[in-house]
């Protein structure tokens, strides 16, 4: 009676293990490589935003230069204040 009791204590392990808990795990690993896909998706999205921001911003002050009748940025000072934008907000 002991060796039986010993027998099925042990398939019901082992049945466990390969039909709950596997399968569990493996959920649970899916779902913590989909939520690091939409971080990254949503840090590479908000990137995008800040590049987007930075560059109109240096289009609006060039712009209001010019309104307010005052030399608007040179070529160069565009150029190089668009470099910082692209350097401080990377895209991939």
């Amino acid at each position: 009676m002991g060796v039986l009791a010993a027998i099925l204590i042990v398939s019901f392990s082992v049945g466990y293990y390969y039909f709950y808990f596997l399968p569990e795990s493996e959920r649970n690993k899916i779902e913590s490589d989909k939520n690091q896909q939409l971080l990254q998706q949503k840090m590479q999205d908000d990137q995008r935003v800040n590049l987007n921001n930075c560059l109109n911003k240096i289009d609006n002050d060039n712009s209001t230069l010019w309104n307010s009748g005052k030399l608007g940025y040179t070529l160069t000072e565009i150029k190089d204040l668009r470099d910082i934008c692209f350097k401080k907000y990377p895209q991939k």
